[in-house]
């Protein structure tokens, strides 16, 4: 199941890459909930994803908000329906025009069935407040 697992997200990558919301929301589970690792945050695109329904308000708004540079998924790591991924990320926050580059960790978690349950993302939320604030 691992295997089957990160195969998955890295297709998910992939649709994303190519702005294919419609192949993402066929991977995951009408109940998925993705959200980074932040309590209060002024990011839009940090709003919590609380159903497949929500994911493409939830790329929308990264599309709208952020101009994408790099987006370079570099370590799989699973275990049973886990998969985390160190990705390197950067990008241009559009309301500020301030770029930002930084490391990120990926938790996916699936079903039984195999489709995404859980993402949850974690990265220096202190520098991009700082860099959305300027």
């Amino acid at each position: 199941m691992s295997e089957r697992n990160v195969q998955t997200v890295k297709t998910i990558y992939a649709a994303f890459g190519k702005g294919d919301v419609p192949a993402i929301l066929e991977l995951v589970d009408a109940n998925t909930h993705w959200s980074f690792n932040a309590s209060k945050t002024p990011l839009p695109w940090y709003e919590p994803v609380t159903s497949q329904s929500t994911l493409p308000k939830f790329f929308g708004t990264m599309a709208a908000q952020l101009e994408f540079h790099a987006f370079d998924p570099r370590e799989f790591v699973h275990s049973d329906e886990h998969v985390m991924v160190h990705v390197h990320i950067d990008y241009t926050i559009k309301k500020t025009s301030r770029r930002v580059a930084l490391e990120q960790i990926h938790w996916w978690t699936f079903n039984s069935d195999g489709r995404v349950t859980r993402l949850l993302q974690f990265e220096d939320t202190a520098e991009l407040f700082a860099a959305y604030q300027s």
